[in-house]
């Protein structure tokens, strides 16, 4: 695996988590990341017993990223991305096979709507983490869970929650 890493304040993750990909936030190419050799499966089909979920985190904004990539390993899933653009969210979302997703409404300009959309078409469960109020967020998506920003670790944490129950159906 390729990537920089993300850490909070310099910390290294909890033991043994696991960051499947990680775009540079300057944009910059990055060699591209080796096809993950061990998947995860996913985690309803063991019983009800969680391990963890993939969580595919869209956000452009470098420092937000890394917070939510941070409350999303402290809660012991596995980070896909960040994605800063709506086409590494996509090109993510369909090499690494998320469960669930953190998307934010707003891409340095570019709507989050064609994400949106196709997440939806494959079930995946998705909340907001906007800036902006729902109503500027995808019409169609609106019935979404959303944390505002700024937000509070535990604000992602109960969204993620909201995110798995979603996801187990």
């Amino acid at each position: 695996m390729t990537g920089k890493a993300l850490f909070r304040h310099g910390n290294h993750p909890r033991p043994g988590a696991k960051i499947i990909a990680s775009m540079d936030p300057l944009n910059e190419p990055d060699e591209p990341d080796e096809p993950e050799q061990h998947p995860i499966p996913h985690p309803a089909g063991a019983g009800g017993v969680i391990a963890s979920f993939r969580v595919l985190v869209v956000e452009d904004e470098p420092l937000v990223a890394m917070e939510l990539a941070a409350v999303v390993e402290d809660a012991g899933h596995v980070v896909i991305g960040p994605a800063s653009t709506c086409a590494q969210a996509l090109e993510l979302a369909a090499s690494h096979a998320p469960h669930i997703a953190l998307l934010d409404g707003n891409l340095n300009g570019e709507r989050i709507d064609e994400v949106a959309d196709i997440l939806s078409a494959q079930g995946i469960a998705f909340g907001f983490v906007s800036g902006y109020g729902k109503e500027h967020l995808p019409a169609s998506h609106g019935h979404r869970p959303m944390a505002a920003k700024p937000f509070l670790p535990f604000e992602i944490e109960n969204l993620l929650r909201v995110l798995v129950s979603e996801s187990r159906g």
